[in-house]
């Protein structure tokens, strides 16, 4: 399980725990120093230049900067990696 996030996570696919309700098959990117869960169960901020329609998703949660603090200030868990990238650009 991740607990905090890194760079080389960006555009992979997730299964995750947001505000207690499973979210799977999300997409994770990290752009202008902050992550987003692309998924669609809960709408956050969204990235500046990453449409979450272009994977297939409606919505997008803010994860901060990523770390162990801000997974908990955003209520986020749980995080696995599944075997499944995107491309990003």
């Amino acid at each position: 399980m991740i607990t905090q996030l890194t760079p080389d996570i960006n555009g992979k696919s997730i299964n995750c725990i947001i505000r207690g309700e499973p979210i799977n098959n999300a997409v994770i990117v990290y752009e202008d120093l902050r992550y987003y869960i692309l998924q669609d169960v809960y709408s956050g901020s969204f990235p500046p230049t990453i449409k979450a329609s272009k994977f297939g998703k409606k919505l997008s949660w803010c994860v901060g900067k990523g770390n162990k603090g801000d997974l908990f200030r955003n209520q986020i868990s749980n995080i696995q990696i599944i075997n499944q990238e995107y491309e990003l650009y």
